[in-house]
């Protein structure tokens, strides 16, 4: 299948998506089991996951759970990266885009998305896809993380100045409530990271982030500049790992009776 323009494909990320985006090896199992809680979900549950990319959140929660996960991606490369690390997790993916889950009528009782409402133009098109199949009482669990370090600031900061997509991240939580959707749990997983300045500022120049896949080469060099500046003007070493504490988040929302 043949991504639609509507649709960021990640293929270009697929090889070092989960070395920039991925938990600590020691976090897995407790992100799997937040999720878990916060969806109220068991062994029997039926849970898709959009965008579901190379797995790293459904493996750990199809592990946590012992029960199949279901998952959909655009991405053939993503999706070549979660298979080739599934094992035994009774994880099942299908290329395919959020506007047209190739599922039945209910097939599901939870519909898991994380990272993924600020990439897409329609929502109002999910949506319709989200209520079609979930079950009725179903949820969509919206996950994801934040942490609040200078080095990430320093990012967003540039990102917002370029135009990207922090400015429409920060919109992403109000996306279900607009629709109708009421929340009835949020959990969150406190865990810590150890990052280079130096780090960021490599990953930004190397379009690491989607954000900068659009941008003409010479606002790329001059956006990473942005950065570095910013960084130098903090830290005496940008060599020096510091630690970063980093939140992952999982709300559970269902539509009112």
């Amino acid at each position: 299948m043949s991504p639609s323009q509507d649709f960021v494909s990640f293929d270009r990320a697929a090889h070092f998506y989960d070395q920039t985006r991925g938990f600590p090896p020691d976090a897995q199992a407790d992100i799997g089991a937040t999720i878990a809680r916060a969806g109220d979900l068991n062994a029997h549950s039926r849970v898709l996951e959009i965008a579901i990319g190379t797995g790293r959140v459904a493996l750990p929660l199809a592990r946590h759970l012992g029960a199949a996960v279901h998952g959909v991606d655009i991405s053939a490369g993503m999706l070549a990266h979660l298979l080739a690390k599934r094992g035994d997790a009774a994880l099942y993916p299908a290329q395919a885009d959020v506007y047209h889950l190739p599922y039945a009528d209910g097939a599901f009782d939870a519909v898991l998305a994380v990272h993924i409402f600020h990439l897409l133009p329609d929502f109002d098109r999910l949506d319709r896809e989200l209520r079609r199949v979930l079950v009725r009482g179903g949820a969509v669990l919206h996950c994801w993380n934040t942490n609040d370090s200078a080095i990430l600031r320093a990012r967003n900061n540039v990102l917002a100045e370029a135009g990207g997509r922090p400015a429409t991240w920060q919109k992403a939580s109000e996306y279900l409530p607009d629709a109708g959707w009421r929340e009835t749990a949020h959990l969150t997983y406190d865990y810590t990271t150890q990052q280079a300045p130096e780090d960021m500022i490599k990953s930004f120049q190397d379009r690491v982030w989607s954000s900068t896949w659009t941008m003409s080469d010479e606002e790329l060099q001059r956006r990473t500049n942005d950065i570095s500046a910013q960084l130098r003007a903090i830290y005496d070493d940008l060599s020096q790992p510091v630690p970063i504490k980093n939140q992952f988040h999982a709300t559970r929302y269902v539509l009112p009776d």
